[in-house]
C-alpha cells in the first residue's frame, strides 16, 4: 500500500511545506508569519488523519485564521472523508479554497490509506456476517417450532445496521419489553449518522413504541382504538412509508378498516392502488377455513375445504399483529384439518391466511390466550 507523500514524513512536528503551498507565493518566507497555534493544529489534525471525519474537515474549512494551504494539506491526508458527501462540490460551490487547491484534493483521490483497506476490510465481515445471520433467520421461519426468542434477539443483535435495530425493537414489542425497544432506537444514532429523513422516521418509532405502552398500561388493545386515537395514529403517519408507518398503517387496516394503497412506481409519486378482483360469488369464500377452538391456549385445529379445486401453490400462512409471517404450511388435499401448536407464541391476535397462488382468498382471525 502507496502512503501518500504528504504523510510520509514522521516529524510531524516540523514545518516541512507541501510543494503545492509555494507555488502561487515562489518562496517559503510567507509561513513563517503563521502563528504557532495553527502550526499545532496542523500537527494535531495530521496526527489523527486519515481518520478524520467529514464533519471535522467541513469545520476546519470554514475555521477563520488557517491558511488555505494548511485546510488543503490536511484534506489531502483524509481522501476517504473528502470523496464522500458532496465535499468538493461544496468547496467549490461556495468558494471555499482557490481550484488549483482542489484540484489537488481530487487527485489525492488515487491514494489508498490504512483507512481505506480497514473499511473495506470491515465492510466485506459486516457483508458476510448479514448473509449469515439472514441464513440463520430463514431457517428459524422455516423450522420455526420452538424457537426462542432470544435466539432471534441474538441473531439481530450481530447485525449493526439500521434495519436490524428496528427488526431487534419490533422484536422486544412481542415480549412488551417497551423500555428495550426504546433504547434500542434511540441509541441508533451512537452508531450511525442519519440523515433528516432517517431521524423523522425515528421520531415515529418512537411515537409508536409509546403509543403500544400506553395501551399496554391501561389493558387495552390495539383493537380498542377510539376514534381520536385512530385520527391520532393516522397523522402520524400521513405521508410517509417507511418501517414504523407501514407497521401502523397495518394495525390501522386490519382492526379498524382503514387501509391505504402501498406505495409504488418509486420515490415521489403518488401511492397506487393494486388492482382487487373481487370472487364469483360469496359462497365461494364462505367457511371455506374454520378454526376451533378460538381462542386457543394450547392448540388450534384448522379445518378446510377448497371447493374451488387445489392449485399448485395453496398455503395457510400464520401472521402476527404486524403482518409477519410465523409459519406456513402447504395443503396437499382438496379438504383436511391442519394442528397448530399455539404454546410457542405469545398472548394475542393473530391472522390465518389461506393463499392460492398469489392470492389471499380467505382471512381469518386467530386469539391466543
Amino acid at each position: 500500500m502507496m502512503e501518500h507523500p504528504l504523510l510520509m514524513d514522521k516529524g510531524y512536528g516540523s514545518r516541512r511545506v507541501p510543494s503545492f503551498v509555494r507555488r502561487p507565493c515562489g518562496g517559503l518566507e510567507i509561513t513563517s508569519t503563521w502563528p504557532d497555534g495553527v502550526w499545532a493544529l496542523r500537527d494535531y489534525l495530521l496526527s489523527k488523519s486519515p481518520y478524520l471525519s467529514i464533519t471535522s474537515l467541513r469545520e476546519l474549512i470554514i475555521r477563520p485564521g488557517v491558511p488555505d494551504a494548511i485546510k488543503t494539506e490536511i484534506c489531502i491526508a483524509n481522501p476517504e472523508a473528502t470523496r464522500s458527501e458532496g465535499f468538493v462540490a461544496w468547496l467549490m460551490r461556495d468558494q471555499l479554497l482557490p481550484e488549483y487547491l482542489i484540484g489537488s484534493i481530487v487527485a489525492s483521490w488515487d491514494t489508498r490509506t490504512y483507512r481505506y483497506t480497514l473499511e473495506n476490510d470491515l465492510s466485506d465481515h459486516h457483508f458476510r456476517m448479514t448473509y449469515a445471520a439472514n441464513d440463520l433467520l430463514e431457517i428459524y421461519s422455516t423450522e420455526g417450532d420452538g424457537v426462542r426468542g432470544d435466539s432471534l434477539l441474538y441473531t439481530w443483535r450481530r447485525v449493526r445496521t439500521p434495519s436490524a435495530r428496528y427488526a431487534e425493537a419490533l422484536m422486544l414489542l412481542e415480549y412488551d419489553d417497551f423500555v428495550g425497544a426504546r433504547e434500542v432506537i434511540e441509541d441508533i444514532p451512537i452508531e450511525h449518522r442519519l440523515d433528516p429523513r432517517e431521524l423523522d422516521e425515528r421520531g415515529r418509532m418512537l411515537w409508536f413504541i409509546d403509543a403500544l405502552e400506553d395501551l399496554h398500561s391501561a389493558d387495552r388493545h390495539v383493537a380498542e382504538l377510539d376514534n381520536n386515537e385512530v385520527a391520532a395514529w393516522q397523522a402520524v403517519i400521513t405521508d410517509h412509508h417507511d418501517r414504523p408507518s407501514v407497521w401502523i398503517s397495518n394495525l390501522l387496516c386490519y382492526y379498524h378498516g382503514i387501509c391505504r394503497a402501498p406505495l409504488t412506481g418509486g420515490e415521489g409519486t403518488e401511492p397506487k392502488a393494486l388492482p382487487y378482483t373481487p370472487p364469483a360469488s360469496a359462497s365461494f369464500i364462505k367457511d371455506l377455513i374454520t378454526l376451533f377452538p378460538n381462542p386457543a391456549s394450547a392448540w388450534v385445529a384448522i379445518n378446510y375445504e377448497l371447493l374451488s379445486g387445489l392449485e399448485e401453490r395453496t398455503w395457510l400462512r400464520l401472521k402476527d399483529a404486524l403482518g409477519r409471517e410465523l409459519q406456513a404450511v402447504q395443503l396437499k388435499d382438496t379438504k383436511g384439518q391442519v394442528v397448530l401448536d399455539t404454546r410457542v407464541y405469545g398472548t394475542g391476535v393473530y391472522t390465518l391466511e389461506l393463499v392460492k397462488g398469489q392470492s389471499v382468498v380467505q382471512m381469518e382471525r386467530l386469539v391466543v390466550q
